[in-house]
């Protein structure tokens, strides 16, 4: 009997020991290869094969990436394959299993963009179909303290964040964004200070939601390629328009064991008085705002002979 199976093992640590350990099957394949009352001869050798299903079992999530995380010492999860052997020899009640770890290194691939399509068509498409805007509110400078309100200088500064519409990034293509700052007083505009970063977040699930370990690491940082400034009236208008990139190379991707482990990128956006003028901290609003993008190891290609192959920057290894 030869048997394929997926499992995802996620355990909480608690004072450097295990307190909880859970198991989660993602696939599982059965084939028998030979059995004395088939009546058929032995062979000396059998070829066989198994076909890895496209979503874990009982999920319609990928199948995920072998690999062993560790989250904060806190706990770990390990997701890994094997093949396992099972010979039984009834008459002479032995049973033997031979057992081997493989690999599964799964390629993924970001849509192609479709903007020179767009572009050559009758329609003029216009700016929104290519960007995603969200409008930022402004935050309390200390939201730690009760009765803490937003400064009233806010009521006059208005912020937008926008991100190039894709649905499936990748860490080799640079992500383009646009930081808008409207306000009625042009000194207003110049004095705010921005970050854009691009976050990967490991996530740890128990049994319950409340039963969470998270870490995060920055992977990425955007740089402001151009800043133009726009006088209208009382008002002004600062646009920066920049990319955000970061990660390794064919090793970024996002993916999750629904109720166990999830690993997810966010884009996440600071705007606050720079650090030189923090006596302005309590009179600037402070903006922020994080929203969850997809990646992918590679961009798309239509080569089959690629397309099969191994993503070798996705092999297990301990992160921390």
């Amino acid at each position: 009997m030869i048997t394929l199976e997926g499992l995802c093992i996620t355990t909480l640590v608690e004072r450097g020991m295990p307190i909880a350990q859970f198991r989660r099957i993602l696939t599982h394949q059965s084939l028998e290869l030979w059995n004395s009352g088939s009546g058929r001869p032995p062979q000396h050798s059998y070829n066989f094969d198994f076909p890895l299903p496209s979503s874990s079992r009982g999920s319609t999530s990928p199948l995920p990436p072998s690999c062993y995380h560790s989250v904060l010492l806190r706990g770990y999860v390990e997701v890994k394959y094997y093949v396992r052997v099972d010979m039984t020899r009834a008459r002479f009640h032995r049973h033997e299993t031979v057992l081997t770890n493989i690999h599964y290194l799964p390629r993924s691939y970001a849509r192609p963009i479709d903007t020179l399509d767009q572009t050559l068509d009758l329609t003029v498409p216009a700016i929104d179909d290519f960007w995603t805007t969200t409008e930022l509110a402004p935050r309390p400078n200390q939201p730690g303290r009760k009765q803490t309100s937003v400064p009233d200088v806010a009521k006059h500064i208005s912020a937008e964040f926008s991100l190039f519409k894709r649905p499936i990034y990748t860490s080799c293509t640079p992500i383009p964004f646009r930081l808008t700052l409207r306000s009625s007083s042009p000194a207003l505009v110049l004095l705010p200070h921005a970050t854009v970063q691009l976050i990967k977040r490991w996530t740890l699930v128990a049994d319950s939601p409340n039963s969470r370990v998270g870490r995060e690491m920055v992977v990425g940082s955007g740089e402001i390629w151009r800043v133009e400034e726009i006088e209208e009236g009382a008002d002004c208008t600062k646009v920066m328009s920049g990319c955000l990139s970061g990660g390794k190379p064919e090793a970024e991707l996002s993916w999750c064991v629904d109720g166990a482990f999830k690993v997810e990128y966010l884009v996440r956006v600071r705007i606050k008085p720079p650090e030189d003028m923090r006596f302005l901290g309590s009179s600037l609003p402070t903006f922020f705002h994080q929203e969850i993008v997809r990646m992918a190891t590679h961009e798309y290609t239509n080569n089959e002979l690629t397309r099969d192959h191994p993503c070798l920057p996705l092999a297990p290894r301990c992160i921390w």
